[in-house]
């Protein structure tokens, strides 16, 4: 069975019990084991499970699920997953003392880069919208979360693949999209297949500059005037930049330039004109 994105899509979804085996096919040299659920509250929390019970054996580790019922985002948000629609998967790598920022935004990167593979055929291009989502059109297709644990780092990604706006809860309907609503179907180990790879190499040996330029061609907030919730307090400004380590760059109206960290800013929205 091809699955390569220019085959697969309209195929029906990969059986879940043939996943681990295709992963570990296509991977060969990868460390970790392969962990395949029909549901789990949160391929994020069965991760931090693993690495807890077996740190010598978390390196590489890939969990991911069917469906998640208590699946989360950033700052506890919930990220709906709904079964034999979404992908939901958490990887861990052994990071050191790179930071969470720049994981996450390498990681957006590669997940934009891995959905571009079927929305480019379609005249279409992921966006990154700092700091953790990825959006087509303007709303939201895919999330990032990444957290550190006992020196690793458990890089979680959910991408709505197939999913259709009944779905959905009714407040996410118009601000939500997939794959399937962009006019591509593929199944979801394709998906996954591509998103590895990607991450693999944006978290390993892709240089820093790349990716930084990769950043600012995809960003949708650089060079515009947004609103940042930061500290207990609002902060105006425009974007400049990314520092991969420190966060988001911004240059205050009265010229001072501050770091926005991802994991203690939120974005509120664009700053009135």
């Amino acid at each position: 069975m091809s699955l390569d994105p220019a085959t697969c899509d309209q195929t029906p979804d990969t059986p879940l019990e043939q996943w681990a085996d295709a992963i570990e096919a296509r991977f060969p040299q990868r460390l970790g084991r392969v962990e395949v659920y029909a549901q789990t509250a949160s391929t994020q929390d069965a991760a931090r499970r693993r690495i807890a019970a077996d740190p010598a054996r978390a390196q590489g580790l890939v969990v991911t699920a069917d469906h998640q019922a208590a699946g989360r985002g950033r700052l506890g948000r919930r990220w709906e997953s709904p079964g034999t629609s979404g992908l939901a998967v958490s990887i861990v790598y052994r990071v050191g003392a790179a930071s969470a920022d720049r994981l996450a935004f390498a990681a957006s990167v590669a997940v934009a880069e891995t959905l571009d593979a079927w929305l480019t055929p379609r005249g279409q291009t992921a966006h990154i919208k700092w700091p953790n989502d990825v959006v087509v059109g303007g709303r939201k297709i895919a999330g990032i979360l990444v957290e550190q644990a006992a020196g690793f780092a458990v890089v979680g990604v959910g991408i709505n693949v197939r999913t259709q706006a009944q779905d959905l809860p009714p407040e996410l309907r118009e601000t939500t999209t997939s794959l399937a609503h962009r006019g591509a179907a593929p199944c979801r180990l394709a998906v996954l297949l591509a998103l590895l790879a990607h991450l693999d190499r944006a978290l390993s040996d892709r240089p820093l500059d790349e990716l930084l330029e990769v950043w600012r061609r995809r960003s949708t907030l650089r060079s515009r005037p947004v609103r940042f919730a930061h500290g207990g307090r609002v902060i105006t400004g425009q974007v400049v930049d990314i520092d991969p380590h420190a966060g988001l760059i911004v240059r205050r109206d009265s010229g001072e330039l501050v770091h926005l960290p991802a994991d203690s800013t939120s974005v509120l929205g664009d700053a009135e004109p």
